[in-house]
């Protein structure tokens, strides 16, 4: 399987100390911090250091800083101007071999790279990327992130040797007018203001958090999404060391992106910092609850991650 790095920037709003479903129980120790996970974006670099005993850290936002040749600017390649428009699916973008493209997004944004990304030159200035690929990269995903909480778009980054390419690309976002069939939009124009949109990965991870750790009392039901059936087994080989012991507790969807939830557990004899780079599987956003396990046997050796992926649990997982 392919392992990304995931990435989400998370602001942790409490909602107090409760367990899961807001009883106590044996699966997520009671005195955890009852935190909220909410990306300002960041669909790929949990990436954080903190001290040891810490229990849980807002992730650190990473950015890519300009290059000697990108201050002095260089030309443009090939002319014309690819317009497209994200609608949740991930964008396809071409690059030609040791040529740079410019990308324009819609806010701006951060730069987040899988770890497979060696040969992929990236960079963000403002609202602007530059790419430029080397020939044999494989196809990677690049997530661009609003740095204020605008939302996330997957870039899915594929380098040909042959020219040709535009020189550069212009996101825009679909509205959710430019979301409905037209059909519907001709026989519901008078429900058009009283319609939700569907959620997108900040609202899912969220969702996901408050199932978990908020009083059920204070869990409202997210429009267009809903909970599907997941099998509460262990899963071998989900994060790169034995010491952790991963079982998904529960998983929803929406219309196009699936959210689960899985209890990471220390079974080691010594603290263990969680890093998301050795996770493996298709993750879109990777989002723990607490960094930090405690040595097995202890009631903080537990915490939850919330995995979001473009398909179910069993089809992305390793």
């Amino acid at each position: 399987m392919i392992s990304l790095r995931p990435i989400a920037l998370i602001l942790m709003i409490a909602v107090g100390s409760h367990a899961i479903a807001g009883e106590p129980g044996p699966d997520l120790p009671p005195d955890r911090p009852a935190a909220v996970a909410e990306p300002t974006a960041k669909v790929v670099s949990t990436s954080r250091k903190k001290g040891r005993g810490e229990r849980s850290a807002t992730p650190v936002l990473e950015t890519f800083p300009p290059t000697d040749d990108l201050q002095a600017g260089q030309p443009a390649v090939a002319p014309g101007i690819e317009r497209v428009v994200y609608d949740r699916s991930p964008l396809r973008v071409a690059l030609s071999a040791g040529q740079e493209r410019r990308v324009y997004l819609p806010w701006e944004a951060a730069l987040h790279l899988p770890p497979d990304a060696a040969g992929l030159n990236a960079q963000v200035i403002g609202s602007t990327l530059y790419l430029t690929g080397q020939s044999g990269q494989p196809s990677v995903r690049v997530i661009a992130e609003g740095l204020d909480g605008q939302g996330m778009i997957p870039l899915d980054v594929q380098v040909r040797d042959q020219a040709g390419v535009p020189g550069e690309m212009e996101i825009s976002i679909a509205t959710r007018n430019e979301r409905r069939a037209p059909a519907r939009r001709a026989t519901m124009a008078d429900d058009d203001e009283d319609e939700p949109e569907e959620p997108d990965l900040v609202q899912l991870t969220r969702h996901c958090s408050q199932q978990l750790y908020a009083p059920q009392r204070l869990v409202k039901p997210l429009p267009g999404v809903r909970a599907v059936d997941i099998r509460s087994k262990p899963v071998a080989g989900l994060y790169r060391t034995s010491a952790v012991l991963t079982t998904p507790i529960g998983a929803w969807r929406s219309a196009g992106l699936y959210v689960t939830a899985v209890r990471f557990t220390n079974r080691g004899q010594s603290e263990l910092e969680l890093d998301m780079d050795l996770l493996r599987g298709r993750w879109v956003a990777a989002t723990p609850q607490h960094h930090i396990l405690a040595p097995a046997g202890s009631e903080a050796d537990t915490t939850a991650v919330c995995l979001i992926s473009d398909q179910p649990f069993d089809a992305v997982r390793p």
